[in-house]
């Protein structure tokens, strides 16, 4: 293994503690705290709702980037190394997340115990979908780097293309 990258970790400590305060805060007063729309709170949430995720994202591909799979890669270690990273932390947060969330009084949300498998597969109503997002698209690059169609400029735009087409053309859950 590698060694660490000290500002590259600065950056990860600064995008958790961003995400942290932006969960504990809540995206709107049902949530989080329960602070109102006047709140000092709500207006450092509101500042900052912009950079939380695409820091997490952009780091994830630097991340990549510094250490890319290559058409040599080993595949299999690679999305172990990740699943790792991303998967375990999924099943065993998620898990314990659903369970405090169905048994604790008082909580935002309420879920039934008999839907908490749905974190794995549809957790639109967690914060968990970030780590599935995440994970897919490290799998799909890493194929694809794999595979060598990141290393010539027109099929990386044909799979850049590609990916806009779908992310367009996906359904959302928003309104």
């Amino acid at each position: 293994m590698g060694r660490r990258d000290v500002p590259i970790d600065s950056l990860r400590g600064v995008a958790i503690l961003l995400m942290v305060a932006g969960h504990v805060i809540g995206a709107d007063e049902s949530l989080g705290m329960g602070v109102g729309p006047h709140s000092g709170w709500r207006f450092g949430y509101d500042l900052l709702v912009d950079l939380r995720m695409p820091l997490f994202t952009a780091l994830s591909g630097l991340v990549y980037g510094l250490r890319p799979l290559g058409p040599d890669g080993d595949l299999t270690r690679f999305m172990i190394r990740k699943s790792r990273r991303l998967l375990v932390p999924l099943i065993t947060v998620g898990t314990g997340f659903v369970v405090l969330r169905a048994i604790a009084p008082g909580t935002n949300s309420t879920v039934g115990l008999n839907s908490w498998w749905r974190i794995y597969v549809d957790s639109d109503d967690t914060h968990f979908w970030f780590l599935q997002a995440i994970f897919l698209i490290i799998l799909a690059v890493a194929v694809l780097d794999r595979l060598g169609v990141l290393r010539h400029p027109r099929t990386l735009w044909t799979a850049l293309g590609a990916a806009t087409l779908l992310a367009t053309l996906a359904p959302t859950s928003e309104p």
